[in-house]
């Protein structure tokens, strides 16, 4: 017995001088970290390895003035022809309601957002500023707003979701385009990337307003980047970026970063604990959160990947325009017509192109030649161009004919005078059109007393 209770002591002791000496498992009672959105993650974050992948990508120079808008104007110059509709009001001293004039105030307002969000020095912020007196992971951040996964609101320090647990002022990919997209259209409600891709949840926003009767947005699908526009949203499955277009360059403007997912529960091991704080520091590096990417580099496959899509807001231009003519040295209109786009019908919709045509009489500028007008033309949906030919009769001289054309980008409410190309010409004046959407209260078209240029005019005959 004594044998035996000997032998019992003796395991029992080595096995107890055996577990001191084993390696422990990874304590992190060193530091316990208490952070409720610790499992809330999804694929709406970058995985790490592909966020330090895309910490390769630098962030190209873009001059946000030359920004080229869908109506042509440059952003420097849309805020000195228009400053009462940036910024959000709308509503100033302006009564310039078109659809394109509307639409290009959204995107304008939307880029300057997303400028200022940018701005690193704009955001720069100390340790424990706007937390609590005893926040323990408050960090200063001297780079700006910082990558934050399911952030939206940049004004508060905050806890991300995710294994990250520092507090801090930022935006996640969809929180910021949330952010741009309210400051042009101020009922979006679509806060993160799976409501971002949803063409109904733009349409809702934009019909709340009146204004904005005659805008829609559409999924594109993969667009190249020279089809890309100012104002365009291009989203993966899992990152979403307003483009801004220069030249022939696209640039992505949007906020990239991680949850630190990958890297487990910090409670769980000193790796991962290590890991997530790694990740932390580097969502408020000048490489994450809020900036600007190329969108030729983003595309290809070692970073977001060519498996985009691409949604646009777009303009209904269906309705009455009005169409005037002028001789080119004239100052005053001898044609003033109503042309009529008509909306698209169901069996339309895979259609590029519509039939446009009009009739119309006129008098030339003697006041005595009564002129008969047909249009017959076709406007181009993709490329929002109507093109058209427009003859001109003196009613009773059927030998004095002229046809003159033109091909249009309608992406404006009034295109202002241009010159026609001449088809069949009579030997008499060149000839100018203008184009004014009737859907506009920009429409201060029409003729005007006449102040004629004598051996100016439509007809010879007229001279």
């Amino acid at each position: 017995m004594k044998k035996i209770l000997f032998t019992l002591v003796a395991v029992c002791s080595l096995f107890l001088i055996m577990s001191s000496c084993k390696p422990t498992a990874d304590p992190v009672a060193t530091e316990v970290i208490n952070d409720p959105n610790a499992e809330d993650y999804n694929e709406e974050s970058l995985s790490d390895e592909k966020a330090e992948r895309i910490d390769e990508l630098d962030s190209p120079v873009l001059d946000f003035d030359n920004i080229i808008l869908p109506n042509g104007m440059t952003l420097k110059e849309f805020k000195e022809k228009y400053p009462n509709l940036i910024n959000g009001r709308i509503k100033g001293d302006e009564t310039l309601n078109g659809p394109q004039l509307r639409k290009n105030s959204i995107i304008s307002n939307m880029l300057i957002e997303a400028q200022r969000l940018m701005n690193r020095g704009a955001f720069i912020k100390q340790e424990k500023e706007g937390g609590a007196s005893d926040c323990k992971y408050c960090p200063a951040q001297p780079n700006g707003l910082a990558y934050a996964y399911g952030n939206k609101d940049y004004s508060v320090r905050k806890n991300p979701k995710g294994y990250a647990f520092e507090e801090v002022f930022g935006l996640d990919c969809s929180g910021f385009v949330y952010n741009a997209v309210k400051k042009g259209i101020k009922n979006f409600t679509a806060e993160n990337t799976t409501e971002q891709k949803l063409t109904s949840k733009w349409n809702e926003a934009l019909k709340v307003e009146k204004e904005n009767k005659k805008l829609f947005v559409k999924d594109l699908g993969p667009l190249t980047e020279l089809n890309l526009k100012a104002g365009d949203i291009v989203y993966w499955n899992g990152h979403i970026a307003l483009v801004g277009v220069g030249g022939t360059n696209a640039i992505l403007f949007q906020s990239n970063g991680t949850s630190a997912g990958s890297c487990g529960d910090p409670n769980k091991s000193k790796e991962s604990l290590k890991c997530v704080k790694n990740a932390q520091e580097k969502n408020r590096g000048p490489k994450r959160g809020p900036r600007a990417l190329s969108f030729k580099e983003a595309i290809t496959p070692d970073y977001f990947g060519p498996q985009y899509r691409v949604i646009r807001i777009l303009t209904d231009i269906s309705g009455e325009w009005q169409l005037l003519g002028r001789c080119t040295q004239q100052s005053s209109d001898a044609i003033d017509m109503r042309i009529t786009i008509h909306p698209e019908k169901d069996d339309e919709v895979l259609q590029t192109k519509r039939k446009v045509s009009a009739q119309g009489k006129a008098t030339d500028y003697n006041g005595t030649t009564l002129i008969i007008l047909t249009l017959e033309g076709e406007y181009n949906k993709e490329t929002n161009i109507l093109k058209a030919n427009i003859t001109l009769t003196a009613d009773g001289e059927p030998d004095e004919t002229r046809i003159d054309g033109f091909e249009r980008p309608l992406n404006v409410d009034d295109t202002g005078y241009f010159p026609a190309t001449s088809i069949l010409s009579n030997g008499a004046c060149g000839i100018s059109w203008r184009l004014i959407n009737k859907s506009s209260d920009n429409n201060t078209g029409g003729r005007k007393p006449h102040n004629k240029v004598l051996n100016r005019s439509l007809f010879k005959l007229s001279i």
